[in-house]
């Protein structure tokens, strides 16, 4: 069955934000921190994107929150509608983006504060889409969102915190 024309556009945004298009951007960016030497920010994106995947998997089954009514012919196979993976994995995988890109890369402030402005922008496209196609209730994309931004801002806390173990120098003996 095609979608109408309006529903096509977002269709293409919520593509933004499939897993296939999460992987396909987390994989890529830990491969290219991994041959940069930045493997355990490398470790940190698989484990960001990866974890937040089986995160929205367990809340899904432990909540039960049926679809909009109507949603079944553009989903694939079944699956509950709280929280919605694609916002919180596309906040996830392009936040890890925009993390990355300005912890490790030299960019102007005007590159990196672009990057964040079309990341930032493409996530709520992106829930946007979900509730325009009918697949999900706003209360699951801001779900979605919240728990993402929790998620993300654990790992990236985690990061930190690794890095900082790896480069103070080890306390000094005891006299």
């Amino acid at each position: 069955m095609a979608l109408p024309d309006h529903l096509q556009f977002w269709s293409a945004v919520s593509l933004l934000g499939s897993p296939f298009a999460m992987t396909l951007l987390c994989v890529t960016l830990a491969g290219t921190l991994a041959v940069r030497g930045r493997r355990s920010a490398a470790v940190a994106v698989l484990v960001a994107q990866g974890g937040g995947g089986v995160l929205n998997m367990v809340l899904k089954d432990t909540v039960k929150r049926p679809r909009p009514p109507g949603s079944e012919h553009l989903l694939h196979g079944f699956s509950w509608s709280f929280p919605s993976g694609h916002a919180m994995g596309s906040l996830i995988g392009y936040g890890m983006l925009c993390y990355c890109v300005a912890r490790y890369w030299s960019f102007s402030k005007v590159a990196r504060g672009s990057l964040f402005t079309l990341a930032s922008a493409t996530v709520l496209a992106i829930g946007i889409s979900r509730i325009q196609l009918g697949v999900h209730y706003p209360g699951d994309v801001v779900g979605g969102y919240l728990i993402g931004a929790v998620w993300l801002g654990a790992a990236v806390a985690l990061l930190q915190r690794k890095e900082e173990r790896q480069i103070s120098p080890p306390p000094a003996p005891a006299p």
